[in-house]
């Protein structure tokens, strides 16, 4: 029997398939095309103790798309955990956020080599660890009047961009802390999103 893979006419793959027979189609691996150029994060491994939205998983963070965003439940303090003990170290040039539709009021990006377990279970940075806060604030908010006149437009969604000078390294391990919602209100207390966290690297360690 024949199997065609891929789009009519372009990049088309043929198979065929006997009775009994098995065949392997390699999948596209998505978390080789790095969608933002030097991202150190995309698809690693993500960790959080913090309940997150329906949906709103915490691995959307890092997963190289802005159609999926990670929501903590509520705009209390919440962070997600990257492990990034599998690569070499690197010297941090920026961070960049996309923040979605509901950027947070605050958020800290830490970097360390050493975890501990705190009095919850929750795996915690301890040791030498560095510190880069993050300056908040909203620059594509709603617009009702464009909303109303339904302009059909590319999404981008709230960008920050932070140039990180010194010598400051990726480490084992990176954690990105989130509080407080722009987009809170009397009724509305939902957490902040984050649909894409980016560390961009500058040089590996020797």
């Amino acid at each position: 029997m024949p199997i065609n893979v891929g789009t009519p006419g372009s990049n088309e793959a043929k198979y065929t398939i006997a009775i009994d027979q098995t065949i392997h189609v390699p999948n596209r691996l998505y978390f080789d095309k790095i969608t933002y150029p030097g991202n150190l994060l995309q698809c690693s491994r993500v960790s959080s103790t913090d309940a997150y939205a329906p949906g709103q998983f915490p691995q959307a963070a890092i997963d190289g798309a802005i159609a999926t965003a990670w929501q903590p439940t509520g705009n209390g303090s919440a962070s997600i955990l990257i492990d990034l003990s599998a690569s070499p170290a690197e010297k941090v040039k920026q961070l960049y956020f996309n923040w979605g539709s509901r950027p947070p009021r605050r958020a800290v990006v830490s970097f360390g080599n050493e975890t501990a377990a705190d009095c919850h279970g929750e795996k915690q940075l301890s040791g030498k660890v560095v510190r880069v806060p993050v300056d908040v604030k909203p620059n594509d908010p709603f617009d009702a009047a464009e909303a109303a006149a339904a302009v059909v437009k590319p999404y981008v969604g709230n960008e920050t961009l932070v140039s990180v000078p010194g010598e400051v390294w990726t480490g084992k391990w990176v954690k990105l802390e989130i509080e407080g919602c722009w987009a809170n209100g009397e009724e509305d207390v939902k957490g902040a999103t984050v649909a894409e966290f980016v560390v961009v690297g500058g040089e590996k360690e020797e």
